[in-house]
């Protein structure tokens, strides 16, 4: 298998991870276990690092359009507010509404725009 097959890959399984335990975590509520979420937090953030890997180069050698670099820095903000979002609700006994609310969704448009720019950055090297 190729690298950016590997790295495919592993995208999947950690979306399928971060999602799942995700959903665990607002399913049982408060107070989240600690295990759960640190694996929820440390799987996300090995997603951000395979997908931050993908796109670098491709981008610092100006291999992409100015479209597509877009996409990639509106993912890129998308996934800072997931992980802010993330930070207030864990931190807090009751964030705000509308934390829950972008922690929720943020990270779902932030999983397809970073798709997007694995994809349009994959054979670009």
């Amino acid at each position: 298998m190729s690298a950016i097959q590997l790295r495919a890959i592993g995208l999947i399984l950690c979306a399928a991870v971060v999602f799942g335990t995700g959903g665990w975590l607002t399913s049982a509520g408060r107070p989240y276990g600690v295990a759960l979420q640190t694996v929820h937090k440390l799987v996300a953030l090995a997603a951000v690092i395979i997908i931050a890997v993908t796109v670098y180069e491709p981008m610092s050698i100006g291999a992409v359009s100015t479209g597509e670099s877009i996409v990639i820095w509106v993912a890129g903000l998308l996934v800072i507010a997931s992980f802010a979002s993330g930070a207030v609700v864990s931190a807090s006994d009751s964030a705000p509404r509308w934390v829950l609310r972008l922690h929720r969704v943020a990270p779902w448009f932030a999983g397809v725009l970073a798709a997007v720019g694995v994809y349009i950055t994959a054979g670009r090297v």
